[in-house]
C-alpha cells in the first residue's frame, strides 16, 4: 500500500475554502488539504474498498504522470475499522491565483472563445490516454486569475471517479459523458454561447467539422437523466473490472 507520512500541517493557520458535512477542504503552506468523512449509515458503501482520498489520489497520480491537465497530488491517509473506511484525507499541491472556470464564464467577457479551445484540446488529450473523468465540469477546470491567454492549459481538480482504458476512449459514450459534463449538457447551454461551445468542439475535435456537428448534435439530444445513467453505469463497469482483473491476478 502507498502512503505517505503527512505533513505537520499547522490548521490554526488554515485558510477555509469548504465547510460541508461529509467535506472539509482547506489550505496551509501552499498544500491544499481535503478531509472526507463518511457517516455510520453509509461505510457500507467503502467495505474493503479504496477509501475516496486513495482513489483519488491513485486518478491524479496516473493522469499527471501521463503529462495531462491535471493538479499534483502529494499524499494520502485514511483511518479504518473493521474494514470499513471512516475518514480519509488527500494532500495535493494548491495552485495560488486559480479560479474555476465556472466563475470565469460568470464573468462579463469571460466566454473567451480561446479558452474554450483550450479545455477542448485538453479533454481530447485525456481521453487520447485513455482516461474518463467523469466530473470534467467546469467547477472542477481551474484557471489563473486575470486575461486568459492562449497558451494557458486549464488543469482538472477533484478526481475520485476517473476510469481508464487501455486505449485511446474518443469517440465512445464515455467519452461523450465528458463532453456533456464540460460543455454540452443543458446547464452548460445555459453558461455559454453556442459560439463558445462551437470554439470548445474545434479544439476537441481538431477542427474537424463533421465531427464537431456529430457530437454537438449527440450532446444536444442527451438529457441530464441520460447523463447520469451513462456515467454511473461506466463507473460500475470499470469498478467491476477492476474486481475481475483482481480475482484473475488470485487464482
Amino acid at each position: 500500500m502507498k502512503l505517505a507520512k503527512p505533513n505537520r500541517l499547522d490548521v490554526q493557520t488554515a485558510r477555509v475554502i469548504k465547510h460541508e458535512p461529509r467535506v472539509d477542504v482547506f489550505v496551509v503552506d501552499g498544500v491544499c488539504v481535503k478531509e472526507y468523512r463518511v457517516p455510520w449509515h453509509l461505510r457500507w458503501r467503502e467495505f474493503c474498498r479504496r477509501s475516496r482520498a486513495r482513489r483519488e489520489y491513485d486518478n491524479i497520480d496516473a493522469m499527471h504522470r501521463c503529462g495531462l491537465p491535471t493538479i499534483e497530488a502529494l499524499e494520502w491517509i485514511e483511518a479504518r475499522r473493521l474494514g470499513f473506511t471512516t475518514s480519509s484525507t488527500l494532500h495535493t499541491r494548491y495552485l495560488e491565483s486559480t479560479e474555476t472556470m465556472r466563475q470565469r464564464l460568470a464573468n462579463p467577457g469571460g466566454d473567451d472563445p480561446r479558452l474554450a479551445r483550450s479545455v477542448g484540446i485538453a479533454l481530447r488529450q485525456i481521453h487520447e490516454a485513455g482516461f474518463v473523468c467523469n466530473s470534467a465540469s467546469p467547477r472542477n477546470w481551474l484557471l489563473r486569475k486575470g486575461d486568459f491567454a492562449s497558451t494557458e492549459r486549464p488543469v482538472l481538480c477533484d478526481l475520485p471517479f476517473v476510469h481508464r482504458r487501455s486505449r485511446s476512449v474518443v469517440g465512445t459514450r464515455e467519452a461523450m459523458v465528458d463532453l456533456y459534463a464540460a460543455a454540452l449538457g443543458e446547464s452548460r447551454r445555459r453558461e455559454t454561447t453556442s459560439d463558445w461551445r462551437r470554439h470548445f468542439l474545434a479544439g476537441y475535435c481538431a477542427d474537424d467539422e463533421e465531427r464537431m456537428e456529430s457530437l454537438r448534435t449527440i450532446g444536444e439530444g442527451w438529457t441530464r437523466r441520460r447523463f447520469r445513467f451513462e456515467r454511473d453505469f461506466g463507473i460500475a463497469k470499470a469498478h467491476l473490472r477492476r474486481l475481475f482483473s483482481w480475482m484473475f491476478r488470485r487464482t
